[in-house]
C-alpha cells in the first residue's frame, strides 16, 4: 500500500518492497513458490478476496506465505488494522473501521487454512504512525492471539508501540531491504544448510537493524514448529567459503 487518502503520508517504497519480494519468492533458484500475486494498492474488497483465496483449499504440506508493506494501525485497545487505499479518519482523527481491514479477518483465514506451514510478514508501523491513534500510556497488540496458531509463524518489522520506515533516497524500506538481502546474499543461511528457514531470516535481520536502526524491534511469533519453516533456499554468494570451512574443519578432526 503506497497510495493513501488526505491525512496519511504516502509510502513510495511499499511497491519496490512488494516487487523486490515478489523476486525473491518466484525465482527458482531461492523461493521456488509456484504462484506469486501481487496487490498492488488494492482496495478493501480486492484485499480480502485476495488474502481468503491465498488460504483457502491448500494441503497440509504446503507453504503459504502474506507478505504486507504499508501502514498499519493500532487502536486505543491494541486492535490492529491493515491499511487500504481508501483507508480514512473522521473529523476527530479517528479510524474508519469500515475503510481498513482488521487483523482478526487475517486470523480467521488462517485458522481456516489447512496448511502446516503458514508465514506472515508484516513491514509496517504496529502504532499506526498515527499518533493521535494511540493512547498516551501506550497500546498492545496481541499478535500471539491475533494472528497465532498451530503451524505459523508472524515476523514484525516493529513492536506493537514501533514505528517502521523508509529512508530518504532509498529504494525499499530498510525491514524489507534486510529480508531480501539476507535471502539474496545466502547471508541468512546461518547453519549453512543451503536454506533460509525463518527463524535464521529473523535473526539476521535483527542483527542488522540493531545497527541501521537501533529503534525499530522486529518482532517474532511462533506457534508449534515456526521456527522451523524453511522459506527459501540460500544462494551461496562465495562457494570458497565454505569449501574453506570444509578443509579447517577436516583439519581440525
Amino acid at each position: 500500500m503506497s497510495e493513501y487518502p488526505e491525512g496519511f503520508s504516502p509510502l513510495p517504497a511499499a511497491l519496490n518492497d512488494v516487487e523486490a519480494m515478489r523476486e525473491v519468492l518466484e525465482c527458482p533458484e531461492m523461493g521456488g513458490f509456484d504462484q506469486v500475486t501481487a496487490l498492488l494498492n488494492p482496495t478493501e474488497g480486492e484485499f480480502r478476496r485476495s488474502v481468503e483465496g491465498l488460504f483457502l483449499n491448500r494441503a497440509s504440506e504446503d507453504l503459504v506465505l502474506l507478505y504486507f508493506s504499508g501502514h498499519g494501525i493500532t487502536e486505543p485497545g491494541g486492535k490492529f488494522f491493515f491499511s487500504t487505499k481508501r483507508t480514512e479518519k473522521d473529523a476527530r482523527g479517528r479510524l474508519r473501521r469500515a475503510t481498513a481491514i482488521p487483523a482478526t479477518e487475517i486470523y480467521d483465514y488462517l485458522g481456516d487454512c489447512a496448511s502446516d506451514r503458514k508465514v506472515v510478514i508484516l513491514d509496517c508501523c504496529h502504532s499506526g504512525a498515527f499518533g493521535d491513534l494511540i493512547p498516551r500510556d501506550g497500546g498492545d497488540i496481541d499478535f500471539q492471539r491475533e494472528l497465532g496458531g498451530t503451524g505459523r509463524v508472524v515476523l514484525t518489522a516493529s513492536a506493537a508501540i514501533d514505528y517502521s520506515f523508509e529512508r530518504a533516497n532509498e529504494p525499499l524500506a530498510i525491514y524489507t531491504g534486510f529480508l531480501v538481502a539476507g535471502i539474496k546474499r545466502g547471508a541468512a543461511d546461518r547453519d549453512e544448510d543451503g536454506w533460509v528457514s525463518v527463524d535464521e531470516l529473523h535473526d539476521f535481520v535483527v542483527e542488522k537493524l540493531s545497527k541501521a536502526a537501533p529503534g525499530m524491534t522486529p518482532q517474532r511469533y511462533l506457534a508449534k514448529d515456526g521456527e522451523k519453516i524453511r522459506l527459501t533456499r540460500a544462494i551461496v554468494a562465495d562457494p570458497t567459503k565454505k569449501y574453506r570451512k570444509f578443509v579447517q574443519q577436516y583439519k581440525r578432526g
